[in-house]
């Protein structure tokens, strides 16, 4: 069974333990009504803001919002929303889709951290709703902490989502914004170097590129061609990780190597975030 189907079928049970814990459930945010809000309103901050009224507004404050009494995330990038009568709604975050990997978890640790209790919820134009894999509806929409945080935002700053393409209800909308602070990130580095490595542009098994990485032991990353994944076969000939292309050296041209972890972690490589081979024809060894 693959990754996703696992994903869809534990997705399936939360909802179900989720459903089956709260009072009841509603088909749009017109049977969904907030707390009533407590003290002065405050300012939602969001560089992006929301989708209404056919276009993104970033002067919100809680009266634009819903105040709910909970936030319980099921993914990194849907929720649970529950009212002071125990009635719950479920969220699609607008604009962003889950990474999955260890980033899934510190997703979902992100979120209770900073808008379990006492949150806000923005809609997306129209009340738009989305159907999961599990069947269960959903409101495409934005949360926001009581002290006024974007959650999508910050979920997306620390790296553990990305970018959604085709959202409805104006998703096309956030897109470009959502790319540029993704691109204004720090990538997560690993806490160890691979040291260097040995390009060998044509094996004596078959001819094809393989790379040789000095320090590389944990066999779950992924060395990368310009972007192409490699084909990890385990340590070889006093290297620590193999790595095997589909087709000579050369043939890539200028190649740019780097070595990446399942969750997008970057494995330093003497130091750097990448390498680039210029001649990639010829056998040449990188040393730290």
């Amino acid at each position: 069974m693959g990754t996703k189907f696992i994903r869809t079928s534990i997705l399936f049970l939360l909802i179900l333990l989720l459903s089956s814990c709260t009072k009841g459930s509603t088909d749009d945010n017109g049977g969904f009504s907030g707390s009533t809000p407590v003290g002065e309103s405050r300012r939602l901050v969001s560089v992006c803001g929301v989708v209404r009224g056919g276009g993104l507004d970033d002067n919100l404050s809680s009266e634009d919002a819903i105040l709910v009494q909970e936030v319980i995330p099921v993914s990194s990038d849907m929720v649970f929303i529950v009212n002071d009568d125990q009635e719950r709604l479920l969220v699609k975050l607008h604009g962003i889709t889950g990474i999955g990997g260890t980033r899934e978890d510190r997703g979902i640790s992100l979120i209770e951290s900073i808008a379990s209790f006492s949150a806000f919820y923005v809609p997306a134009d129209n009340n738009c709703t989305t159907t999961l894999p599990t069947g269960e509806t959903g409101n495409y929409g934005q949360i926001f902490s009581f002290s006024g945080e974007s959650v999508n935002e910050a979920l997306l700053r620390d790296g553990l989502v990305t970018t959604a393409v085709g959202d409805p209800c104006g998703g096309e909308l956030l897109q470009q914004c959502y790319e540029n602070l993704e691109e204004t990130l720090v990538p997560d580095t690993a806490g160890f170097d691979a040291g260097g490595f040995l390009w060998k542009p044509a094996s004596e098994r078959d001819g094809d590129l393989v790379v040789l990485v000095d320090n590389l032991f944990d066999q779950s990353a992924t060395v990368f061609v310009n972007g192409e994944a490699l084909i990890g076969s385990g340590p070889s000939n006093g290297y620590g990780y193999t790595a095997r292309g589909n087709r000579p050296g050369g043939q890539y041209g200028v190649a740019e190597v780097s070595i990446r972890l399942p969750d997008g972690t970057i494995v330093p490589i003497c130091g750097q975030e990448s390498y680039t081979v210029q001649n990639t024809s010829r056998r040449f060894r990188k040393l730290c």
